[in-house]
């Protein structure tokens, strides 16, 4: 068969090129249409008695697709019923942790000067009422046991906790305090220092991650910037 399919390469390749040969020889151009193209490929298969042309032209034509069998041969033997199937993986964003403090509750104990009450966290919690907040820093003023204050990560900005300072100033108990990722500004965190020196008790103070906004003005333009202090 391999002999055979040599041989009607070999006769395919120099009737085209007699066919090219005339053509140059009537029309001065080696162009070869697909209409001569047919028609050699025709007389071809009147003189092949065999039969072994066609099959070689089918083969060369042909869009094979593989069976399941000869898949599982090419694989070594393995048997598949079903079709791979395979995607991507699911895709998840990182979630703020829960915080589920009672401000109302924690407000109630700070001014009960609960004594088992040495924290309070309100991390994460942006959606609380800022008078709230305002109202629970307040009442750590004159408490005795609270040792530390979370508020990072809650939107605040300067007035917002503006009752920090007079606590600082009053308050000989209050150890720790986290401001991280707020919108608190650098006078704010130095009159809060200064406060802190009145009393001097206060230990560690977190305030990383804060963004500000500022504007100055030029001859040529107003521009309003934003930085992030890490």
């Amino acid at each position: 068969m391999e002999e055979a399919a040599k041989i009607v390469l070999v006769v395919i390749i120099s009737t085209m090129s007699f066919i090219s040969y005339k053509m140059t020889e009537q029309e001065d151009t080696n162009i070869m249409t697909d209409s001569d193209l047919e028609k050699a490929l025709d007389a071809l298969r009147e003189q092949d008695s065999s039969g072994e042309v066609g099959e070689l032209l089918k083969m060369m034509n042909e869009n094979r697709i593989i069976s399941w069998e000869e898949a599982e041969q090419i694989l070594g033997g393995s048997s598949y019923n079903e079709p791979v199937k395979s995607s991507l993986p699911e895709q998840t964003r990182p979630t703020e942790p829960e915080n589920d403090t009672d401000v109302d509750l924690s407000i109630q104990r700070l001014l009960q000067n609960d004594p088992k009450l040495k924290q309070i966290n309100l991390n994460n919690m942006k959606r609380t009422p800022i008078p709230q907040v305002q109202r629970l820093i307040a009442a750590i003023r004159d408490n005795t046991n609270l040792e530390k204050l979370s508020l990072a990560n809650m939107s605040l900005y300067d007035g917002n906790i503006e009752p920090l300072i007079d606590v600082l100033e009053n308050n000989s108990t209050l150890k720790a305090i986290n401001l991280e990722t707020n919108y608190l500004s650098g006078d704010f965190f130095a009159r809060l220092f200064k406060a802190a020196l009145k009393k001097q008790t206060l230990e560690e103070v977190k305030a990383v991650n804060q963004v500000i906004f500022f504007c100055y003005c030029s001859n040529r333009a107003k521009k309003i910037e934003m930085i992030k202090i890490m």
